[in-house]
């Protein structure tokens, strides 16, 4: 009975182990428009493991859908994409960053107040994930890039 009791704690522990888990700083969204069901949502992630994570997705409650997306400038137009999967190296840094790779929160389920709690799940391939919270602040009234979207 103590070898299936010890197999069971041992199996626990190593999923554990082996489970993706990111150092998050910074997770902030910004605040849209009144009439906008969308927002981006920015923070900085740091891989403190030996391995590479991979983040497959996210998830939302206050979203009906997540999505990753990256930035590229062609010309004087910077173009969105979305992104399918993102790699952080081991003892690595990758910022989700206003003008750069961002999280964007699609089909917003209520409209979202200055300094309100978003909570934000990130999935891994490993099928592990994460919860995290992030702030949401109006930066109406700030000027930001004078690129165009498309």
């Amino acid at each position: 009975m103590r070898f299936f009791v010890l197999s069971g704690m041992l199996a626990l522990v190593s999923l554990g182990a082996n489970a993706a888990e990111l150092e998050v700083t910074g997770a902030w969204l910004r605040l849209p428009p009144p009439v906008s069901d969308t927002a981006a949502a920015y923070m900085v992630l740091y891989n403190p493991g030996g391995k590479p994570v991979r983040i497959i997705g996210a998830s939302s409650d206050m979203a009906r859908s997540v999505k990753m997306h990256g930035l590229k400038v062609e010309g004087e137009v910077m173009n969105m994409f979305e992104l399918e999967t993102v790699a952080v190296a081991p003892h690595a840094f990758f910022a989700f960053s206003a003008g750069g790779n961002h999280l964007m929160l699609v089909g917003l389920k209520k409209p979202l107040q200055a300094g309100e709690e978003v909570n934000i799940t990130l999935h891994f391939a490993d099928g592990s994930h994460q919860r995290l919270k992030a702030i949401v602040r109006d930066m109406r009234g700030r000027h930001g890039s004078e690129q165009r979207y498309r």
